[in-house]
């Protein structure tokens, strides 16, 4: 299993969107580090569709992804700490 790391150490408001990732079925993403913050796992289906939420995390926590999708990871509320988010394949 390899672990892709799509946010590191996000400290503030406002930080770019991941790079997307192509995610698989039985793919676990999840957020770690969250502290009254938001992050929003986005996905598409093809690239000229439109983002749109998958999950929001308030909390840390991990999920298994069900279908094959685009995918990228965004922090839209920024409170405190490093907000850490992963894929594993």
């Amino acid at each position: 299993m390899a672990t892709i790391v799509m946010l590191q150490n996000v400290d503030g408001d406002n930080s770019p969107a991941s790079e997307p990732v192509e995610l698989g079925p039985d793919d676990t993403f999840g957020v770690e580090g969250i502290s009254g913050d938001t992050v929003l796992v986005e996905y598409r289906l093809h690239p000229d569709h439109a983002w749109a939420t998958l999950y929001t995390f308030t909390a840390d926590g991990v999920q298994v992804n069900v279908q094959s999708i685009e995918a990228r990871f965004r922090v839209s509320v920024y409170s405190a700490g490093d907000i850490n988010a992963y894929v594993c394949k």
